[in-house]
C-alpha cells in the first residue's frame, strides 16, 4: 500500500510539472597548473547572478587533483563547495549550501577537425536545510546524496585544422545530471545543459571564451521545472611548475 501511494504521489507531481524561465550570468574563471609529467591541479570559481545581473544565483569554488594517464585520458578527484541563494521565478525559501566530492573521467578523440571529448563524473553530495531560528538563519541538517553526469563536447577550429595562438574556435556541449539515492524522491532527472561557446586562444597559457547555454532544471519537489537562458564568459589559464 505504501509503496503503491508513493508511485501515485510521484506520478501526480510529475503530470502537474509546471515551468518558469530565468535569465542568468555566469562568469567562470577556470585554471590547472602542471605539478609534474602526469600530475595537475585544477580549480575553477564560478560566480553566477540572475536577472540577468540583478541577485545572486551562485558561488561554486571548485578544486581537483588531476592525473594524465595519456593525452586523451584524464582522471581527476576533486572537492566543492556550493553556495546557493534564494533567486529567479521560482527562489527557495532559504539560501542553502553544499559540499561535494567527485570523481571524474575524461575521454577525448579526433573526429576529423572536430575534437570530441566525453565526460563522465559522480559526485557525492551533502546539502544544508537551512531554517530560520530566533531570526537567524543557519544549517540544521545535512542531506546526503548522489549524482551523476554525462557531458559530450564536440570543438572545432575556425580559422584551419587546428586552434593556434590568436585563433577563434567553437563548442557545442550537451550535459545530463541524474540524481539517486535514499532521499531523492521527485527529481530523479536533475538537469539538462545545452550550450554554444566561441573561444579564443590568446597564448598557449590563456583563453577566453563567451557564449549561451540552456539550463533545465527540476525542482526537488517534482512540481516545478526552471528553464535558465544563461549568458556565459569564461576565461582559462595555464601554469607549469615543471622545468
Amino acid at each position: 500500500m505504501a509503496v503503491a501511494l508513493l508511485s501515485t504521489s510521484r506520478v501526480s507531481a510529475q503530470a502537474t510539472r509546471q515551468s518558469r524561465e530565468n535569465l542568468n550570468t555566469w562568469f567562470t574563471l577556470n585554471g590547472e597548473v602542471a605539478l609534474s609529467r602526469n600530475w595537475f591541479a585544477d580549480y575553477d570559481v564560478s560566480l553566477r547572478r540572475s536577472g540577468p545581473l540583478h541577485e545572486w544565483q551562485q558561488i561554486v569554488p571548485r578544486v581537483s587533483a588531476r592525473y594524465q594517464l595519456l593525452p586523451n585520458v584524464r582522471f581527476n578527484w576533486g572537492y566543492n563547495f556550493a553556495e546557493t541563494f534564494p533567486f529567479g521565478k521560482l527562489p527557495s525559501a532559504f539560501r542553502f549550501p553544499e559540499h561535494r566530492m567527485w570523481e571524474q573521467v575524461q575521454l577525448s578523440q579526433g573526429v576529423g577537425r572536430v575534437n570530441l571529448t566525453h565526460r563522465y563524473r559522480l559526485e557525492q553530495r551533502w546539502l544544508g536545510r537551512v531554517a530560520s531560528v530566533n531570526g537567524e538563519e543557519s544549517v540544521q541538517n545535512w542531506v546526503r546524496t548522489n549524482r551523476g553526469r554525462y557531458r559530450v563536447q564536440g570543438t572545432i577550429p575556425l580559422q584551419g585544422p587546428t586552434t593556434e595562438d590568436g585563433e577563434f574556435y567553437t563548442h557545442l556541449g550537451l550535459e545530463m545530471l541524474l540524481n539517486w539515492g535514499a532521499n531523492v524522491e521527485f527529481n530523479v532527472f536533475d538537469q539538462n545543459r545545452l550550450s554554444w561557446m566561441v573561444g579564443r586562444r590568446i597564448s598557449k597559457s590563456l583563453r577566453v571564451e563567451a557564449g549561451y547555454m540552456e539550463q533545465l532544471v527540476a525542482k526537488a519537489s517534482g512540481r516545478f521545472l526552471e528553464r535558465n537562458h544563461t549568458l556565459m564568459l569564461s576565461f582559462f589559464t595555464s601554469t607549469s611548475l615543471v622545468r
